[in-house]
Order: C-alpha cells, then structure tokens, then sequence
C-alpha cells in the first residue's frame, strides 16, 4: 500500500461473489451453469460465502472514496450464500430441479483428486493462480461475512432481494 503515501488516499476493496448483469456481456456464472447442465447428479461443497451486486461493488469504490482512510481494506458483503443454495439456484434456472440430484460429500475424501488436478496443471506448465486443493478447501469453510461491518462504515445500500438478483444473473448465463 505504499502507493500514493503522502499523495492521495488508497483504499482497497475485497470482492466477494458478485451478481448483476450489463447489457452484452454474459455474467462469468455461465462456467458453472454448464457444468451443471443436463447432469443427473452434482457435487456442491458445503462452505457458504459473501455475496454483492454489481451495483454495490461501483457504490462502494465510490464510498471508499468519500468514506474510506488511507489504507483502508474493506470486505463488501450484502448476504453471506450457502453453496447449496447457490447450486439450488442454478439447478432451478436450468429447468432441471425435478432431474438434478445436488450431493454434498465430504471434503476428506476429495483431496487427492485436487492434489492430481494441480499435478495436472503444474506438468501442463499452467497455473491457477491458487492451487485447486486450497480453493476448493476454502469452499468448504464458513466464509460469511458480516455486512455491517463495511456498510456502516461506506455506507452503500443493502440489495433488496438477494435471490431474485442471482435468478436474474443465472436467468442470462442459461440464455447465453
């Protein structure tokens, strides 16, 4: 954070999971709409996670900016998602609730899988920029956020309904 010392105020902002659509463009959910597309059977992992809109993610650069102190490192969060609702999520948008099983197994018996993917991936001469065993360990964990936290401080506003916004944001991914 040394840029900017003495010059101008730098903040940063930690993103969650963002949802929100723009004219044209087809939200990055689309990568795990078609994983799960005309599948019988998927596996969720069983963490939860922080959620925003597009919208609060520009209110709060904007807010750090009117509200934020030099150094400032900020977590935006509006509603903290379990995976599985996320999936039941984008298992309804698909059409696909009556034929798609969700399964949550443990996360112990999943490690040497992800230790062969990095495998894989390192041979490859590829990265991930963090290695498959560690994130999808963090999807595993309870990695909710309180909102309060940061809106009492940015002050940006709370998205009315959380659900409805990922609907919208799967609803284009599934007509892309």
């Amino acid at each position: 954070m040394q840029k900017g010392e003495g010059k101008m105020k730098v903040s940063t902002l930690r993103l969650p999971y963002i949802f929100g659509t723009m004219p044209g463009r087809v939200p990055l959910w689309k990568m795990f709409t078609d994983l799960i597309e005309d599948k019988d059977t998927y596996l969720y992992p069983s963490g939860k996670t922080a959620s925003v809109s597009a919208h609060q993610v520009a209110q709060a650069t904007l807010c750090a900016i009117k509200y934020g102190t030099h150094r400032g490192s900020y977590a935006i969060s509006d509603t903290n998602l379990s995976y599985k609702h996320f999936y039941e999520l984008m298992v309804e948008a698909l059409g696909q609730t009556e034929t798609t099983e969700l399964v949550s197994i443990p996360y112990e018996v999943l490690p040497p899988s992800f230790i062969e993917a990095d495998k894989q991936t390192d041979q490859a001469g590829k990265e991930h920029g963090i290695n498959i065993e560690l994130s999808q360990k963090m999807n595993y964990e309870d990695l909710s956020i309180d909102p309060n936290e940061t809106i009492n401080i940015l002050k940006y506003d709370r998205v009315p309904d959380m659900d409805e916004l990922i609907r919208e944001t799967l609803k284009v991914c599934v007509e892309a």
